[in-house]
């Protein structure tokens, strides 16, 4: 029996991909001789390839263009993690054997071969247990091996083991006799955010002698953290790498710094993936909440409001919650990792 073909389709949110990847890993480990191919943007192209467990990547818009890809690639089966409508119709018009997805979309209905009945909104497990879910029609044991894993053992199925190397126009940011924090402050509106006055105070309060701290984020971000808060790039303890990192170059030195404060963002997962420490900062709201999108990963760390709901602030620009996750609880658990670093 010729093994499958299975192809993975999500988006191009970085931090939904990190936690989409241990699908490969798990159909690598379960399914003798499976290729696992890709569906995404370009901008995510580079991480994707990090993995061991892909075996190409499918640019979206040239599978729309010309939907005979899907068979020119031999693929029998393709999973929509991240819905998609005109894809989904694409795949019908080529006749994948295959077509896997979510009941809760009215397209998959005249368009999949196989659509899975789960509640993402609803759930209790966390979104890289929940993907599993899609597995069923292949792996019927799938989902529930799932979600009998602590949601941290999944880490094991992610296989990023091609990483790009560390060129000299990063490396020459690291100081090798510091402990080299990267300190990633915005989301680009993806998530609830540590207010950026706590990072300032975070980077004025570490030890020089000892912490490199590093900050990261796009162009864009880097000109608002300017205007939000003028001082805090302008520190002399920081190196401010603000849209100077393509995103090879941004795993790069997330593969060779000490740990990550972050809110629920991209190179929180990536960090976390790559087996850095990472400390993730989160609110309590659901679906936003740890449970659910906190990083999974050996050495991961989340912190969150000491309130139990925080819809008071739902909608609103500012979060209370996030602004109740202390400095001090933060700082001391750099220094746990400092400490043991030396």
């Amino acid at each position: 029996m010729t093994p499958p073909t299975v192809l993975i389709s999500r988006s191009d949110n970085l931090g939904d991909c990190v936690l989409t990847l241990p699908l490969a890993g798990y159909l690598k480990s379960t399914l003798p001789g499976v290729r696992v191919l890709w569906l995404g943007q370009p901008s995510t192209e580079p991480l994707v390839r990090c993995s061991a467990h892909v075996d190409d990547f499918l640019k979206l818009d040239d599978v729309l263009r010309s939907p005979e890809r899907l068979t020119a690639a031999g693929v029998t089966t393709l999973l929509h993690v991240y819905p998609n409508a005109p894809l989904a119709w694409a795949a019908r018009k080529v006749q994948v054997p295959q077509r896997v997805g979510t009941s809760h979309r009215w397209y998959h209905w005249p368009t999949c071969t196989h659509r899975v009945h789960f509640s993402r909104r609803r759930s209790e497990l966390h979104e890289a247990q929940l993907n599993f879910h899609l597995l069923a029609p292949l792996l019927p044991q799938a989902p529930g091996w799932a979600q009998a894993q602590p949601a941290q053992a999944l880490s094991a199925y992610f296989g990023l083991t091609r990483l790009p190397r560390l060129g000299l126009s990063v490396g020459n940011y690291l100081r090798p006799d510091r402990f080299r924090l990267v300190l990633h402050p915005k989301s680009r509106g993806s998530a609830r955010e540590w207010p950026l006055s706590f990072y300032r105070a975070l980077a004025q309060s570490l030890p020089t002698e000892k912490v490199q701290i590093l900050v990261t984020g796009t162009a864009e971000e880097g000109t608002r953290m300017r205007a939000e808060d003028p001082a805090f790039l302008a520190l002399p303890q920081v190196t401010d790498l603000t849209g100077k990192l393509s995103l090879e170059e941004l795993i790069a030195l997330l593969s060779n710094v000490d740990g990550l404060v972050a809110c629920s963002t991209g190179p929180l997962h990536i960090a976390a993936a790559l087996g850095k420490p990472v400390l993730g900062l989160y609110p309590v709201i659901r679906p936003m909440h740890a449970g659910r999108w906190g990083p999974i990963g050996p050495r991961t760390h989340v912190l969150n409001a000491p309130k139990p709901t925080c819809s008071d602030c739902r909608g609103a620009r500012r979060c209370a919650c996030m602004e109740q996750i202390g400095l001090q609880t933060v700082y001391e658990q750099i220094m746990q990792w400092v400490g043991r670093s030396q």
